[in-house]
């Protein structure tokens, strides 16, 4: 939305709005940008984020549970196998195949104690049911969401502030994630430290203050240029007649201000004439002003 097409909303005339101050307007306009900007900034972030929750809940979904389901019903079958070949066994004993006195294999209680495999009633594998060291357990859909969220920070604040498309080499979430928790450390703070984030934000910012500053001095230059042509003239046949500035140039020669053209060589010129015209734009400048 512009300036004149907010006015007119709050009831002013065009007349009235043609009639606002320049720089009252060029306020305005300014707000009404960095206003529009921020509400784009903050629809771009929450699209991002519902963008990453919807990817994370897809693979969730289609990779991660089946896998678990998969290793369940393995798990299953295997016990079943297991189950079958010892009644088997039984029933070869006792019908006089195998000595009874024959060797079995008893599990040692206190080895097994705890470790049985809870299923729902659909055999589906039960999350947080399985004790054993080492063997595949239920990802907590919390902890992998938020895993997902810090991966895919690191990554896009890496290739934010390194502008590249590539993460380092030596990149390893987990390795980080591991070495974070070992210090103690929130994972984004240990990523900022371990990858300079401090320092590389302050040269950007650093770099665009500059682009910032040359931007309005090349505006000014502009608009000073743009004043000059207009009170002079850019063609010189064009010009209005105008009083002769020999006299000021004289009183400057005499003055010591500037020195005598035609005892400088042709460089020597040219940065003295820019050098006056430099002055004069500055004088008609304060003229302007005052």
């Amino acid at each position: 939305m512009t300036v004149a097409e907010m006015f007119a909303k709050l009831g002013f005339s065009e007349e009235q709005i043609k009639g606002l101050d320049a720089k009252l307007v060029e306020g305005y306009q300014s707000v009404l940008t960095e206003a529009e900007n921020a509400r784009a900034a903050a629809m771009a972030k929450a699209q991002e984020a519902a963008d990453i929750e919807r990817r994370y809940n897809h693979m969730y979904a289609t990779e991660i549970v089946p896998a678990l389901n998969k290793w369940g019903s393995e798990a299953a079958v295997k016990d079943a196998e297991i189950e079958f070949y010892r009644k088997q066994n039984e029933g070869a004993r006792s019908a006089g195949f195998l000595p009874k006195d024959a060797p079995t294999f008893t599990a040692d209680k206190a080895a097994t104690e705890g470790t049985e495999r809870p299923r729902s009633s659909d055999g589906r594998y039960v999350a947080g049911g399985n004790p054993v060291v080492g063997s595949p357990g239920a990802v907590d859909r919390g902890e992998f969401l938020h895993a997902m969220s810090e991966m895919s920070w690191a990554e896009n604040k890496y290739k934010n502030l390194y502008d590249t498309n590539s993460m380092p080499e030596d990149y390893d979430f987990f390795k980080d994630l591991g070495q974070a928790s070992s210090r103690a450390m929130k994972f984004r703070d240990y990523f900022a430290e371990k990858y300079k984030f401090a320092d590389k934000e302050r040269e950007r910012n650093e770099r665009k203050q500059k682009e910032h500053d040359e931007s309005i001095r090349k505006d000014e230059r502009v608009k000073l240029e743009k004043e000059w042509a207009e009170r002079g003239g850019g063609n010189p046949a064009l010009r209005p007649a105008s009083e002769s500035k020999f006299a000021g140039i004289r009183k400057g020669m005499q003055s010591g201000q500037w020195k005598d053209p035609v005892k400088l060589s042709p460089e020597q010129r040219r940065l003295q004439n820019s050098q006056m015209i430099a002055s004069d734009q500055a004088e008609m400048q304060s003229q302007g002003t005052a």
